[in-house]
Parts: C-alpha cells; structure tokens; sequence
C-alpha cells in the first residue's frame, strides 16, 4: 500500500522510499502502547477501534517521519505544478484514513470534504501540533459522516 500510494505521490517523481526501521518500529511501539492503556484503564476488551488505531499510527508517523522520499535525479524538469515542499506523510494518512473508509463502508469514493478542506488538514497536519486525541476525533467524524450517510452540509447552531 506504501509503495502504491508513493509512486502515485508528486506525479511519479519519487523512484525509492527510505525507511527509517527504528522510528517505524517506535510508531508501531507507541500505538501497541496506547491499546494496551485503553484495554487496561477503559476496560476495552478490544482493545480500539480500527479507525482509532489508524489515527494513532498517523499521529505516530508524523511524529517520528520514519519515510525519506527519493525524487529521479532530473529536477529541472520537475513539473511547476508539483510542490517541492513534501507532505508525504500527511497525505500518506488521509490516504490510509480514506481506504479504511473504503473498506468498512463499500462504494464510497472520497472521503465527505472538498480538495480544498483535505488540504487544509493536510497543511495542519504538516504545521500545527495536533494531539492524538484530536487526530482520533478528526478521523472518528469522518467515519461517522460516511457511516451516516450524510453530505458535507454546513453545521447549524439553531
């Protein structure tokens, strides 16, 4: 899935993935962690759900960036539209987010948010320190909007 998802990522100019095994190993440390607190202390037989569990491996890997991207070694023809500024690892976890979405709940295409609101958690998620319980909670909202089956409706107060 990994690899899929970078050979889609900067329109194909990623030729190799480094992988940094310890800061992948501390990720998969960290959520294994967090199960074990919420099976202890919140009586959680099951441990999470697999929603939260990929919330918490998203929270883990941009924390500990376990990925370096390698770009073919002709730049100037990089395409103007592609960002040199990576966001591989955000983008990488709306990606998981949005299979695991695919996978529970068959026949939705795209997560219930314009481009315009994926980027905007993209660039937060790259720039703005995000907690693991919001993480959780962002990616528990958007699971319950698909499972409810609703559109991107404007939020009332009345």
């Amino acid at each position: 899935m990994l690899i899929d998802f970078a050979r889609r990522h900067k329109g194909g100019f990623v030729t190799e993935i480094e992988v940094n095994g310890r800061a992948l190993r501390e990720c998969v440390l960290r959520v294994h962690q967090r199960q074990y607190y919420f099976e202890v202390f919140h009586n959680m037989d099951n441990g999470v759900s697999e929603i939260k569990r990929i919330a918490l491996y998203c929270f883990w890997l941009l924390k500990y960036r376990p990925f370096v991207l390698k770009f073919k070694p002709d730049l100037d023809n990089f395409p103007a539209k592609v960002e040199r500024r990576d966001y591989f690892e955000e983008r990488f976890c709306i990606f998981l987010l949005t299979m695991q979405i695919r996978r529970s709940y068959s026949g939705t295409p795209r997560l219930p948010i314009s481009d315009n609101g994926v980027a905007d958690i993209v660039y937060s998620l790259k720039h703005h320190d995000v907690s693991k319980e919001t993480l959780t909670l962002l990616f528990e909202t958007l699971e319950d909007v698909v499972r409810m089956g609703a559109k991107t409706t404007p939020y009332s107060v009345e």
